[in-house]
């Protein structure tokens, strides 16, 4: 079913730009660490490498004395002295700050341990039915679910399934956990599905004053207890687009705002207001070919999304599984039927205005689906929430104001630009 009906008439201008060289990779090989994928995300697009002093371009990275907590999944670069205060005060205060967020923002979204004083997913998963006192962190993130009307935290026992399946070491321990290849998971899907669905099964409500109640029907209750079923809710895959935002509002609460946050998973929350130029590298599976395809530059504080159905780092293991075949298992799966889909291999979103949890919201029934509907971009359009994606290698953005470099250029293999225009 559509989600508008309104069909926008839509032109692409062409655009031939020939380039720097880039190199070619394949999906099984990942790119080399970490550390340079996600911080070239963001950083400033003439910034030829983080400098090794005090001032400039600096990772900030927790205590190493700190608890517990998810920086391992987030890159945190931040311009240290810009702001004309003491750089080594200016690091010690971010340091502190940085390190008290993650390790909340890991206690709070936990879905595996309860934690003394902190009512987390865990704790509400134990709780069914009853009222629970949260955090003003997790009550917004299940407020933005809720405004969506996004229903994929229900999806705990088949992202069980999934999470299991890409912990296999080899081929022949998959069968137990795919859909795609037992039919008992199949039956078990078919099963569980309906409870996932039903808003009178589960429900998590929203009672005000940062209470919520994981209401659960007598039914699932029993069903769950049949089927060794443990948590009802899970934030999973999406965890590090709420976690990011969290971030991001912690930074400028404390009127720290010359930085940017990246996580492994294709979040990203650029904070800087000056008008420096950031780059962002797009790349665009082809097959089992992964081309790093050219360069977004934008100025200015972005939110960006990047839904990709490849791995890019070792980290990408959690949430992908790759078949001897070629054949890939991903994280991004249809609520209608618990299978793993993605409508285009590379989906690129950003906004000015909208945080990552709300363009994630608003972008998975376009990227979460059989096939891939460019109209829908143009509603996102309208809400300032920007799109690049790639077929046959062209690179379409519907940006006016971005501009898009370093088209690859090698061998037989020619990218180029084609602007999008709503009529």
């Amino acid at each position: 079913m559509k989600r508008y009906s309104e069909r926008r008439t839509i032109n692409v201008k062409p655009v031939i730009k020939v380039q720097l060289s880039e190199k070619k990779v394949k999906i099984r090989i990942a790119l080399m660490i970490f550390l340079i994928v996600v911080a070239g995300i963001s950083i400033p697009y003439a910034l030829i490498s983080l400098l090794s002093g005090e001032n400039g371009w600096v990772a900030i990275e927790v205590s190493s004395t700190s608890e517990m907590n998810c920086s391992d999944e987030f890159v945190f670069l931040y311009d240290i002295g810009a702001a004309g205060v003491s750089a080594s005060v200016e690091k010690k205060a971010l340091i502190s700050i940085y390190t008290d967020a993650a390790v909340n923002a890991y206690r709070i979204f936990n879905n595996d341990m309860v934690f003394d004083g902190v009512n987390n997913v865990a704790y509400i998963n134990q709780h069914p039915n009853e009222v629970i006192q949260v955090d003003d962190v997790l009550y917004k993130a299940f407020s933005v679910l809720a405004e969506n009307n996004n229903r994929s935290i229900y999806m705990a026992p088949i992202y069980h399934e999934y999470d299991n399946l890409f912990q296999s070491e080899n081929d022949s321990q998959t069968f137990d956990f795919d859909v795609y290849q037992n039919n008992e998971v199949r039956q078990y899907f078919d099963e569980v599905l309906p409870y996932i669905q039903d808003a009178d099964s589960v429900e998590l409500e929203l009672l005000g004053d940062n209470q919520v109640m994981l209401k659960v029907s007598d039914e699932y209750l029993q069903y769950a207890e049949d089927s060794y079923i443990t948590n009802f809710i899970d934030f999973y895959w999406m965890k590090n687009a709420f976690i990011i935002d969290y971030f991001a509002d912690v930074m400028t609460n404390n009127n720290y705002t010359l930085g940017s946050f990246s996580s492994f998973n294709g979040f990203v929350r650029n904070l800087d207001q000056r008008e420096q130029t950031y780059s962002y590298n797009i790349y665009d599976r082809v097959g089992e070919t992964v081309y790093s395809a050219g360069i977004m530059q934008y100025t200015g504080a972005k939110s960006i999304v990047n839904l990709r159905n490849y791995r890019m780092t070792t980290m990408d293991n959690k949430y992908f599984y790759e078949m001897d075949n070629g054949e890939i298992r991903t994280s991004y799966i249809d609520i209608s039927d618990g299978l793993c889909k993605s409508s285009i291999n590379d989906l690129l979103l950003y906004s000015k205005e909208t945080e990552c949890a709300e363009i994630l919201m608003r972008s998975i029934p376009i990227y979460i689906a059989d096939s891939f509907q460019e109209d829908e971009l143009w509603e996102l359009y309208q809400q300032n929430i920007y799109s690049v994606y790639m077929r046959e290698h062209s690179i379409y953005y519907n940006d006016a104001n971005v501009s898009i470099t370093d088209l690859l250029n090698k061998e037989d293999i020619l990218y180029t630009m084609q602007q999008v225009v709503y009529n």
